[in-house]
C-alpha cells in the first residue's frame, strides 16, 4: 500500500517533507471544497496532519475491515454490518467528494435502524460547514 502511486505516497512524502502546502491543496479539492476552516484553525490542522503516522495502517484498515456483505475488491465481507442493532444517523453532504452518496446509500440498506439526513451543499466536512446545523442534529440524534 505504500506504493501506491495515486493516494498514499505521495501523501507519505509529504508527510516526511513536512509539505504543508500539499496538504493544504489536497484538503482544498477533497474536504475543504465548500468552506475552508478560519486560517489559523487551518494551520493547526495541518500542522496536526504532519505527525501522522499511520497512514499506510489507516489505509489497511480501510480496505480490509469489511463489515458488509460484499466485496471491496481486497476481500469479501464480513456481514457484521447486519448485528448492528442500534439506531445510526448517517449524514451526508451532496458536495461530498470523499464518501459518495451510493456509499451512504449502500450502508443505510444494510443497517436495519438506521436514519440518513442529507445536507445541500455541503462537504465532507459538514462539521464545517455548516456547525451548528451539524451539532444541533447530532444532538438531537441522541437525545431521540
Amino acid at each position: 500500500m505504500a506504493k501506491d502511486p495515486v493516494q498514499v505516497a505521495p501523501a507519505l512524502y509529504a508527510t516526511a517533507t513536512q509539505n504543508k502546502a500539499f496538504y493544504d491543496y489536497i484538503y482544498s479539492l477533497t474536504i475543504y471544497n465548500v468552506k475552508k476552516p478560519e486560517p489559523e484553525l487551518l494551520s493547526y490542522l495541518l500542522d496536526e496532519t504532519l505527525k501522522q503516522r499511520n497512514l499506510i495502517d489507516i489505509d489497511w484498515s480501510l480496505a480490509n475491515l469489511n463489515m458488509s456483505n460484499f466485496s471491496n475488491l481486497y476481500n469479501g465481507g464480513t456481514n457484521d454490518i447486519a448485528q448492528v442493532a442500534c439506531p445510526v444517523l448517517l449524514l451526508w453532504g451532496d458536495k461530498d467528494l470523499v464518501v459518495l452518496e451510493y456509499m451512504v446509500d449502500e450502508t443505510l440498506a444494510a443497517l436495519k435502524n438506521a436514519t440518513k439526513k442529507v445536507y445541500s451543499g455541503v462537504s465532507h466536512t459538514a462539521i464545517t460547514d455548516i456547525p451548528d446545523q451539524f451539532a444541533a442534529d447530532v444532538l438531537q440524534f441522541f437525545k431521540g
